[in-house]
């Protein structure tokens, strides 16, 4: 019972983990048919970020350098901010230009500046919504060179994720742990049965 007890406050714990970076910026990579497509969602808090000035969005892929783009307009006007911490790259993959693109600008480059850009659009407001998609028509993980994982990047106040192929919900994870706790409990439970089952037939030999 206090296993089960452990695990379910785990999950629990978890679950406000996953509730606290609901806000967050994530970017989803994934294989679609024949396709790439890269998707963006979430919101940014800029606190603790530092404007490091306008740039023209790339709307790419460059796996080497950490780098994404995703948007409707290649070239649209970005403002970059620096203030992150997070890997270097999520794979060994050079530039790759984007076939077409949705919704606002952003991108990340996680290391072509020494150290992790976030871009949004110009004029962005903290906390509002972003949303972009950018698809890399005929593509697959391997010809972008692209390394299955997630990528997290932090700054004081949020994250950036770049979750690239089958990454499990929260939810899926909260269902595993509260699973295992429900098979160990019964476990335990059958195991103490049979040890009282066992003493009782001892006992009754004995006699």
């Amino acid at each position: 019972m206090k296993l089960f007890r452990n695990l379910s406050l785990a999950a629990a714990a978890l679950f406000g983990m996953s509730s606290a970076a609901d806000a967050a910026v994530v970017v989803t990579i994934n294989q679609v048919g024949s396709n790439v497509v890269a998707t963006t969602s979430g919101t940014l808090d800029l606190s603790g970020l530092t404007n490091v000035g306008s740039f023209a969005l790339a709307l790419s892929l460059r796996p080497t350098a950490g780098y994404i783009g995703t948007g409707a307009t290649a070239n649209a006007g970005v403002t970059g901010y620096s203030g992150l911490i997070g890997p270097a790259a999520f794979g060994t993959g050079a530039d790759t230009s984007a076939t077409s693109g949705t919704g606002l600008g952003f991108a990340l480059n996680a290391s072509a500046f020494g150290a992790p850009l976030v871009f949004v659009p110009t004029g962005y407001v903290s906390g509002s919504s972003l949303a972009g998609t950018a698809l890399f028509a005929g593509r697959t993980f391997a010809t972008l060179g692209l390394t299955a994982g997630s990528y997290v990047f932090r700054s004081a106040a949020d994250t950036v994720t770049i979750n690239i192929g089958a990454v499990p919900e929260t939810a899926s994870w909260i269902m595993m742990i509260l699973g295992i706790g429900a098979i160990g409990y019964a476990m335990r439970r059958s195991n103490a049965r049979f040890d009282a089952k066992i003493k009782r037939i001892t006992a009754g030999a004995d006699d």
